[in-house]
């Protein structure tokens, strides 16, 4: 029973970002940039698709110090939560980037300060740079 409850949790901890990895993988250009909140996500489906040459390519939204305010708007695909990545906020705020397609999901996790599980609602939206 509580290692059913460990997998509910855990498989439930994450946004679920399948269809905006799938919408990313089906426009996406071969050379086109990409800032993403958690990274490593959609490294796993644009890697394999061939459309980024390295892991690397995929910069990461609160990670990377490559990323500053200027280089956003010289990147075609943004995806985060605008409430947690200031680079994706300031891309589609600055430069011009619009949404594309945005997933909800409920989160839950431990409140360590009251000891008991707890839950949130958030949104992940890809935007692309419009000309």
């Amino acid at each position: 029973m509580w290692g059913g409850v460990q997998w509910y949790w855990q498989e439930h901890s994450w946004s679920d970002t399948r269809p905006l990895t799938s919408r990313l993988v089906q426009e996406m250009k071969r050379g086109e940039r990409i800032i993403a909140d958690s990274s490593w996500i959609y490294t796993l489906a644009l890697y394999p698709a061939g459309l980024i040459e390295s892991p690397a390519d995929v910069i990461d939204a609160n990670f990377s110090p490559s990323v500053d305010r200027r280089d956003a708007c010289q990147i075609t695909w943004l995806v985060g939560n605008l409430d947690t990545a200031e680079s994706v906020r300031d891309g589609m705020e600055r430069c011009g980037h619009r949404p594309v397609l945005s997933s909800v999901s409920r989160h839950y996790y431990f409140d360590t300060s009251r000891l008991r599980l707890d839950a949130f609602t958030t949104a992940v939206t890809l935007y692309r740079l419009t000309p």
